[in-house]
């Protein structure tokens, strides 16, 4: 085939064909106006298949780059994923942590609380029977002293003249030497 491509074997071979120089001549130029758009036309369909490899190639290179870009920022993405989850998991660790010391607290809490609870109980009984106690006191007292006044209602009725501090003021001054002070026992009848 390559052989057919070189114009001079082909008129080479047209002449010794033997035909007509005349015929062979026109038929040559023909044949080499054939050939001459023919390599035309492959020299065209070569330069544009050279033009869109160069673009194809030019293509293939953004796509590599562009590829090896949305890579890398993938890896940063799935490196920054993997620290906020493991960032986030230290933070549920520390807060599982606070949560678990914050019922321990409460629990303990409730239980002094109880206990609090428990010995207010039994201060306000202790209180409620004290004060049963001493209202029972109150009355036993107020009966004794009901008892105990009656008699001295009587002896304060059988005395004679009026009341003590009335007489206090009149035997008083006699019984005053200048600014000397005298005792009177309680049996002192005035």
């Amino acid at each position: 085939m390559k052989i057919l491509r070189n114009p001079l074997f082909v008129i080479v071979l047209a002449g010794l064909m033997g035909t007509p120089a005349w015929a062979v001549n026109r038929e040559l130029v023909e044949l080499q106006t054939q050939v001459q758009q023919i390599q035309d036309q492959m020299n065209a369909l070569k330069q544009s298949l050279d033009e869109r490899m160069g673009v194809i190639k030019n293509l293939m290179d953004q796509n590599t780059d562009s590829i090896n870009k949305v890579t890398v920022a993938i890896t940063n993405m799935q490196v920054a994923l993997q620290k906020q989850q493991s960032d986030t998991n230290n933070h549920v660790d520390q807060l599982s942590g606070q949560l678990q010391t914050l019922n321990d607290s409460l629990d303990e809490l409730k239980a002094r609380l109880g206990k609090v609870t428990n010995q207010l109980e039994a201060m306000q009984q202790a209180q409620q029977s004290l004060a049963a106690q001493a209202s029972q006191q109150a009355q036993a007292q107020q009966q004794q002293q009901a008892q105990l006044a009656v008699p001295r209602l009587q002896r304060r009725q059988c005395r004679s003249g009026k009341a003590g501090v009335f007489r206090l003021r009149k035997e008083l001054p006699q019984h005053r030497f200048g600014r000397q002070c005298v005792f009177l026992s309680c049996r002192t009848r005035l």
